[in-house]
């Protein structure tokens, strides 16, 4: 089954539904709208002042090191950071968890991280597994020291260290540049496959649907063609924007290739999928990118597949449906959502 641009009627108004709120088109002249396509980089390289540049006093070498931080280091989220700011932190496979450890080995209220008089502790409740720190298993309350490698269950690690500001800024800078793509803002093919194969076994093992959309630009060589590759780069910036204004916190957007993308979603089945695609589709008709003064407008087709439409728990055999219903949406019209 398709749904088509006609569907929703001349107006382009996408419905309104659980998973994000509807478009619109802005009533203000083109001349004085702004888009992502035309969003200065919130971190520029230079800076074009075309003056001296002013020297002064070099700034301290030494910063305090009172930022407390868990760092990553197994599987799919090595080097992902947690910042300690709260006195109590709840470690475990509970999804109430303050840190969620979606591994097996893990126990559901695995652990506790306390921060008194400045100092953090581990305490233990019980784990099956329990918690290693520097080899050594973790009695009741455990003092933690700069450097320390805690592991939780037989497979999760982390490092406990001490930073200052600008170091945990950067760490967290650092975390996020290896797993985005950086024209658009959406998560890299890299992160994406890791995440897959991750959102499947939590699927499985929690007898959760999983949903996959996967969408890409219509007619976008002749984008490029026409109007050049930098109005193509605004065109994805464009479409990247409006999908993840439309997305979930726990959504996972990526950048699969050249004008390709894709939506993972946990705990939602094929309607939640349908309902969320033809929300990105007429979304991203209703506005056009502004390049240069110019509208240029833009439609997405899109293909949505759920593990139970596979009859699989093979990640590959998730995707390829999702591929098989996008092509078909293209072949037939583009600017469609199939999902049969």
């Amino acid at each position: 089954m398709t749904h088509s641009v006609a569907a929703v009627g001349r107006s382009g108004v996408p419905p309104t539904g659980r998973l994000g709120a509807p478009g619109s088109h802005p009533s203000v002249p083109s001349s004085q709208r702004t888009s992502w396509a035309d969003s200065a980089p919130e971190d520029p390289i230079t800076e074009q002042t075309g003056r001296a540049t002013e020297i002064g006093a070099p700034p301290s070498i030494f910063e305090r090191r009172d930022r407390a931080v868990l760092l990553r280091m197994d599987g799919v989220h090595a080097g992902q950071v947690l910042s300690l700011d709260k006195d109590d932190i709840s470690i475990g496979r509970h999804p109430t968890s303050d840190l969620l450890i979606d591994d097996t080995g893990v126990s559901r209220h695995h652990a506790r991280l306390v921060r008194e008089d400045g100092h953090h502790f581990l305490i233990e409740l019980g784990a099956r597994n329990g918690t290693v720190i520097q080899g050594v298993r973790a009695g009741a309350r455990a003092p933690l020291r700069d450097g320390d490698f805690i592991q939780f269950g037989p497979r999760v690690g982390f490092r406990y260290s001490l930073t200052d500001t600008k170091q945990e800024r950067l760490l967290h800078k650092l975390y996020e540049s290896s797993n985005r793509d950086a024209l658009t803002g959406a998560y890299n093919r890299k992160h994406f496959d890791e995440r897959l194969v991750s959102e499947i076994a939590y699927s499985v093992r929690h007898k959760t649907p999983t949903g996959l959309i996967l969408f890409d630009i219509d007619y976008f060589k002749k984008v490029n063609d026409t109007h050049g590759h930098a109005a193509g780069d605004a065109v994805l910036r464009q479409v990247a924007g409006i999908a993840k204004s439309r997305l979930r916190a726990e959504d996972v957007f990526a950048r699969i290739g050249g004008e390709e993308f894709t939506v993972l979603l946990r705990g939602v089945n094929l309607q939640g999928c349908v309902r969320l695609a033809e929300r990105l589709r007429t979304s991203v008709s209703a506005v056009p990118a502004l390049y240069e003064g110019k509208n240029i407008g833009v439609s997405i087709s899109l293909g949505c597949s759920t593990l139970e439409c596979t009859g699989s728990q093979r990640p590959e055999d998730l995707v390829r449906l999702a591929d098989e219903r996008l092509y078909k949406a293209k072949t037939t019209g583009r600017n469609r959502t199939v999902f049969s």
